[in-house]
């Protein structure tokens, strides 16, 4: 950077020279020197010679590092720029094969989903259908048992109600003279049992 402020004070020290004119005075005291010998427009093109070997060498000296650092940077620039488009390319790519496969992909997933649907749907009938045949199992045995309680109850009903028809009969039948007799005969059977 240093070399590029010198190069500019040099450049505006050399247009200084080379516009600088004679003065006016001395035009006019001395017109032949203006137009004379040539040896002011030697110093002009003299100034001029050591300005461009001073440019010259400092281009030479700078400006080809300079230009060399610049023009890889640029290179190393078009180099990320061709792999960032290369990966932008790549991933392009990628999202246009994902989408040409979205179609099916959503096919895929809708044809699993009917299949997961009829797996469960399977299941789920076979389980209903076992969880009916085990209430029916159930129920038939429930009402084994309570046909068996019942029946049982009702043998229990008819023995007391025989009993209790029996027991009605028998006093129906045994009036008190009957009566009287079978205590005699049951005494008279004690009393016979008692002398063995």
């Amino acid at each position: 950077m240093r070399w590029i402020h010198a190069l500019l004070v040099l450049v505006l020290a050399a247009s200084a020279l080379i516009g600088q004119e004679h003065p006016p005075e001395a035009e006019a005291h001395a017109p032949e020197a203006a137009h004379g010998d040539g040896s002011w427009t030697l110093w002009k093109w003299a100034n001029f010679a050591i300005l461009m070997a001073a440019l010259g060498f400092l281009a030479a000296k700078h400006g080809g590092p300079f230009f060399r650092g610049r023009s890889e940077e640029i290179r190393k620039g078009i180099a990320d720029a061709a792999a960032e488009k290369q990966a932008a390319d790549a991933r392009f790519a990628d999202v246009e094969r994902r989408l040409k496969n979205l179609d099916s992909e959503i096919a895929a997933l809708r044809s699993g989903s009917r299949e997961e649907m009829k797996a469960e749907s399977e299941r789920l009938r076979l389980e209903t259908t076992s969880l009916l045949a085990k209430v029916h199992m159930h129920a038939e045995q429930e009402i084994a048992s309570l046909g068996k309680a019942a029946r049982q109850d009702l043998r229990n009903y008819a023995a007391a109600l025989a009993i209790e028809l029996a027991e009605r009969r028998i006093r129906e039948r045994i009036t008190p003279q009957v009566h009287a007799g079978l205590i005699s005969k049951f005494a008279e059977g004690m009393q016979d049992g008692g002398r063995r």
